[in-house]
């Protein structure tokens, strides 16, 4: 396949068409990885702006062929905010009589959406840069739960 591309202009359709013989053959694991490097190819040949959209996909879900990258990310991206959050103690909360029993499930109930562990979670609040880094977090959560999700829904209508 890299030879199609790099001997002629890109075409999609050697990548559909060897993809689609690998799945007549039972090789799923190889056809999932043709359609891999189609999706990281057709990259090069977008606007700047879906570029930013296609990384996203590549980095936390493979293009949704291996939603596994998103649960690697996911449990990354928990470890870090637990990290970061807990560094500064009870001197970075704003109440410190608010600090949370456990920084790692408040970290967990901070990124997962519609998720709530401990109600008292929400009065929480912190100073200065991990005040942001934990709107980040819920904001982030919210996007890469709904990219995994979708993931998930791709890989299920492949199978």
């Amino acid at each position: 396949m890299r030879f199609a591309k790099q001997n002629s202009s890109y075409n999609p359709v050697l990548y559909d068409i060897g993809a689609a013989r690998l799945r007549e053959l039972g090789a799923e694991n190889a056809a999932r990885t043709v359609q891999f490097y189609k999706n990281y190819d057709e990259i090069e040949e977008q606007p700047p702006a879906y570029k930013v959209i296609s990384y996203l996909k590549l980095i936390s879900s493979g293009f949704g062929l291996y939603p596994e990258y998103g649960l690697y990310l996911f449990a990354a991206l928990i470890i870090a905010l637990w990290l970061a959050l807990r560094s500064g103690g009870t001197n970075a909360l704003v109440d410190p009589a608010k600090a949370p029993k456990s920084w790692f499930v408040f970290a967990v109930d901070s990124f997962i959406p519609v998720f709530s562990v401990d109600e008292s979670f929400k009065n929480v609040e912190f100073k200065g840069w991990r005040h942001w880094m934990l709107y980040g977090a819920r904001v982030l959560g919210i996007l890469f739960a709904f990219i995994l999700l979708k993931a998930l829904e791709k890989l299920f209508e492949t199978q």
